[in-house]
């Protein structure tokens, strides 16, 4: 089949499949699309029978209607994504929405909801937007609640173009839920507990009536959690002074209860209304001992104290959005317009209690008291319009977005007390930094097929930021205004439908957060501290992709070559200052600045499929080098490395599944030291009780391979840090599934 075939084809049944999803394609019964798309596979068992009364269905009409089926082609690839089905044996065993995720190649998934794309962190949307329910402590319970029955298919951006909002140069996972086209309900149930003495509770519920459908999501969890730590630091070249040696445990707990629910509403023939609320408050307790000493020049103890700190954060994140969708006359031709605003309410209070060696010093003149409180409050307002027609056979979609943030946070630090007396307000870490920003941003895309074999998909993303920062203590206000204007350009070369080559170039910026314009200190712990940068500028990113793709029912495997170029590098600073509380130590101080660049490149292969009757095995890695330069510091170095993951599962005849993955990142180098390799591992198994009801056990770091250890060595600092990531734990699951609609057990 010819490329153009194969894109004109992709324009048309897609487009139809949308407008179905949404309620927009009149029939009075069950519709089964299945898009054609570049590189599809054949179909040949997709064939819809129409329901039975055993279906569950309550419409005693739906049941007498008659099922069209319209035949077309697996969609497994996009110009510039993959795309992968869910596998439709799992979820009838009901496998979740982290298993689904797990068998996607390159992507690993643990039990405490990381992600990862290739040994990288990224962000998770649903249906090509940015979701709540799979941000922070939200994911893990939203991934294990999500049956992946509920969903139609998972796509991987590795290199996001011109119409997602520049902000972070990482990959996307974009989910794409099914929607129910027979009216019924789809329900998951889930409840977990583990050897950390936590739990969890969370639910979906899925539900479509006429032209209304409804989706609930809800969590309720206790997160404890144990780890141990330590730091050393020496005096650098530039930086002579004392030396400090520290090791201690921490221990936390948090409790988090969310909700997410969505509506949508088919107004009419050409019309459909989504409608969004989001809620989540989470408490986190902290609590840590440790013991610190510090040492002069003649590397002598000068001072030995025990520190214990306790620490509570709350945070409270609400959020409400509207989705309109207007369809135009034609197939294709559709204007999309979303609104949403988000509140964040965020209050940290720490107290920390240090106990000098009295045989060191004078108990008298020992401070001994810290405390620290922080309040931030931010609104975020966001409003795009995107639109998408056909041009001849070609495809065009342009948008406009404006984001609007306000924020204030006010930092206070109480000096030691001394003797028992009265804490006072230490100026030195006290502050209150407010902002505004707003980011105006439009986009233009053009898809066409150029030739027999070539699809081309080219855009242009223009965006316009503007900062402006308060601080209290009468500082000079911050200011950042630019302009930045990034391509994109996507190309496919079609072998066969089974086989293409994907070439794609990418620009992208990456904005410094709100928090890093601020240029006063920051208390984070009783050992270090933070500091902004109110001429930070955002990095840039070019990225080069190209890749070999071969893609079967029951095998897959690539090959990508590519290059990764960063300029105006946002570089972490660390330095070794003296203890602003005056507990006569150092502590670190972290910053930012642009500065020099960075590069990598490498050769990924991943293979995914089943190698015996039973067996099946996922294997990504990935080898690269990497160069990072930052003249300000003296810094330049370059290493080789690799990631790698490897995953093995065992199906048996009664669909019960045993699985084990193990996972390496190599050494990687960073703008003052390195971070050390390290390796995380996990086992799984799942037993189907009953059609509706699994019981699923995980241990999550049996070997105890997840210790983190960083090196910092610049001519300002030389330290060394180092932290147990996850001690070995247990976790135990059921979930029970329910429903009467087409997608029910």
């Amino acid at each position: 089949m010819t490329s153009k075939k194969l894109f004109q084809q992709s324009i048309s049944l897609s487009l139809l499949l949308f407008a179905v999803g949404s309620g927009h394609v009149q029939a009075a019964t069950p519709l089964l699309l299945v898009a054609d798309q570049i590189g599809a596979q054949d179909i040949t068992d997709r064939s819809v029978e129409q329901p039975s009364a055993d279906d569950g269905l309550k419409s005693d009409e739906s049941r007498n209607d008659k099922t069209v089926v319209v035949r077309g082609k697996r969609p497994t690839n996009k110009i510039d994504r993959q795309v992968y089905e869910v596998d439709k044996k799992a979820a009838d065993r009901g496998e979740s929405a982290a298993g689904a995720l797990s068998k996607v190649p390159g992507v690993t998934v643990t039990p405490t909801g990381n992600v990862s794309l290739r040994g990288n962190a990224v962000e998770i949307y649903i249906n090509n937007k940015p979701s709540p329910i799979m941000s922070g402590d939200n994911r893990s319970a939203a991934l294990r609640a999500m049956p992946s029955s509920a969903i139609s298919s998972i796509e991987v951006i590795s290199n996001p173009g011109a119409q997602f909002e520049s902000g972070s140069a990482g990959s996307i996972i974009n989910i794409v839920t099914r929607k129910a086209i027979v009216p019924g309900m789809l329900g998951n149930i889930t409840g977990q507990l583990n050897s950390n003495k936590g739990y969890s509770a969370s639910t979906f519920i899925q539900n479509s009536k006429k032209n209304v459908s409804t989706t609930f999501f809800g969590n309720l969890a206790s997160t404890p959690g144990q780890s141990r730590s330590g730091f050393t630091t020496s005096p650098g070249q530039l930086q002579p002074g004392t030396s400090t040696n520290s090791e201690g445990l921490s221990e936390t707990r948090g409790l988090i209860a969310s909700m997410n629910l969505t509506v949508d509403v088919n107004l009419g023939e050409r019309d459909a209304l989504a409608v969004q609320a989001s809620a989540m408050h989470a408490l986190t307790k902290t609590r840590s001992e440790g013991v610190s000493g510090i040492y002069d020049a003649d590397t002598m103890l000068s001072k030995n104290y025990a520190r214990f700190d306790e620490g509570r954060y709350i945070i409270e994140n609400n959020s409400f959005g509207l989705t309109w969708t207007r369809f135009g006359s034609n197939i294709g031709d559709n204007l999309k317009a979303d609104a949403k605003i988000t509140r964040k309410v965020s209050v940290i209070s720490t107290d920390s209690d240090l106990i000098f060696d009295p045989s060191l010093i004078s108990v008298a003149d020992v401070p001994s008291q810290l405390s620290n409180w922080s309040r931030s409050r931010q609104t975020s307002g966001i409003l795009s319009v995107d639109y998408t027609t056909t041009v001849g056979n070609d495809q065009v979609t342009t948008g406009l977005q404006v984001t609007a943030d306000t924020s204030k946070e006010p930092n206070l630090a109480l000096a030691p007390s001394t003797n028992g007396g009265i804490p006072v307000v230490n100026p030195r870490l006290s502050n209150s930094f407010e902002y505004t920003q707003m980011l105006l941003g439009s986009y233009v895309t053009y898809q066409k097929a150029v030739g027999e074999h070539w699809v081309v998909l080219a855009g242009v993303r223009a965006e316009t930021f503007n900062f402006n920062g308060r601080n209290g203590d009468n500082k000079p206000g911050v200011k950042s205004n630019y302009t930045n204007v990034s391509p994109s350009i996507f190309a496919t070369y079609v072998i066969s439908d089974a086989t293409k080559v994907r070439l794609n170039y990418v620009r992208r910026f990456v904005r410094p957060t709100p928090r890093d314009f601020n240029p006063s200190v920051v208390y984070i712990d009783s050992q270090s501290v933070r500091a902004g940068n109110s001429s930070l500028k955002p990095q840039e990113t070019d990225s080069f992709e190209a890749s070999f793709e071969h893609s079967r029912i029951g095998k897959s495997y690539a090959m990508r070559a590519y290059h990764l170029d960063n300029r105006n590098l946002i570089t972490p600073i660390t330095r070794v200052v003296p203890d602003l509380q005056g507990t006569g130590g150092n502590i670190l101080q972290v910053s930012r600045e642009n500065s020099g660049g960075s590069r990598q490149t490498g050769l990924q292969l991943t293979y995914s499929g089943q190698f015996a009757n039973k067996w099946y095995l996922n294997l990504n890695t990935n080898i690269y080098s990497m160069g990072i330069d930052v003249p300000s510091r003296s810094v330049k170095q370059a290493l080789i490395t690799n990631s790698s993951q490897i995953g093995v599962s065992y199906i048996a005849q009664n669909q019960d599944s045993l699985s084990l993955n193990f996972s390496i990142q190599g050494r990687q180098i960073t703008g003052d030291g390195y971070i050390e390799g390290y390796a995380t591992n996990s086992m799984s198994y799942t037993h189907n009780i009953s059609k509706t009801l699994n019981l699923n056990i995980t241990v999550e770091n049996a070997f105890k391979t997840a210790k983190l250890r960083i090196v910092r060595d610049s001519p300002d600092v030389k330290a060394q840090s180092w932290s147990t990531l996850q001690r070995p734990t247990l976790y135990v699951s059921l979930s029970r599934r329910f429903g009467t609609g087409i997608f029910k057990p």
